[in-house]
């Protein structure tokens, strides 16, 4: 009897050890997967495109209870912008350049078309999104003839870029129309005058696309998160392409 009981609790310490190294070797894959690996370049891809979930509740874990947990699941249940391997979306991460390219091109139907003309996007998994934008004028590169696929996009290149989206849809602004809108941002946003993009923030300002914070400061040259752009992104395609 005493013999039968020993056996017992040996096989029980096993199966404990078991499952215990399965649930750890499990999470540990997880947490190491941060992205998708783009079909036939063996690189590593747009980790906006790799939906998956843990949590019933929740299509991001992460994200549930914040306040852009509804902008992101509405972006993912779109096909627009998704998350990690691991279930989660990465809130507080940065957007890349390509990243948003992608994303765009997605929300206003752009098919992938190689040709980019920047020489640090020839083989990136983004390639064919950042061409097709670039070929329609939505997205411009650097004086240097660079992209910058991997740099992580500032607030104002994002307005920039869906003023441009919207020029290409045949909804810009003539510059009687951009004029006005600067004179009057400056009344709500008080660290865009005089930037780059003004125009640009003052156009997306006036569609309700982008916001400032409480103190009246949009930080124009901030890098945008994902939990901000989803924010923005989303904002953009109820208001202008629904």
């Amino acid at each position: 009897m005493k013999k039968r009981i020993g056996l017992m609790a040996l096989a029980a310490v096993a199966l404990t050890l078991l499952l215990s190294t399965t649930v750890w070797a499990y999470d540990g894959e997880q947490a190491g997967s941060p992205g998708v690996h783009e079909p036939g370049t063996g690189m590593t891809g747009d980790p906006t495109t790799a939906p998956g979930t843990h949590d019933p509740e929740h299509m991001f874990g992460d994200a549930a209870g914040h306040w852009y947990e509804g902008y992101a699941e509405n972006m993912a249940q779109h096909g627009f912008m998704n998350g990690y391997t691991n279930g989660e979306f990465g809130g507080q991460d940065p957007l890349t350049r390509a990243q948003f390219a992608a994303v765009l091109g997605r929300m206003l139907g752009v098919a992938p078309e190689m040709g980019a003309p920047f020489g640090d996007t020839v083989g990136h998994w983004a390639e064919g999104h950042i061409g097709a934008m670039e070929k329609l004028g939505i997205i411009h590169g650097h004086e240097d003839g660079t992209y910058g696929p991997e740099e992580p996009i500032t607030r104002a290149q994002m307005a920039t870029m869906m003023d441009r989206a919207l020029e290409h849809l045949g909804r810009g602004l003539t510059d009687e129309e951009r004029a006005a809108l600067m004179a009057q941002v400056g009344q709500h946003l008080d660290d865009v005058a005089g930037h780059w993009a003004e125009g640009q923030i003052a156009h997306m300002y006036e569609r309700g696309i982008t916001m400032g914070d409480d103190a009246g400061h949009f930080r124009p040259d901030e890098h945008t998160n994902r939990a901000q752009a989803s924010a923005m992104l989303w904002r953009f395609f109820e208001g202008e392409l629904q």
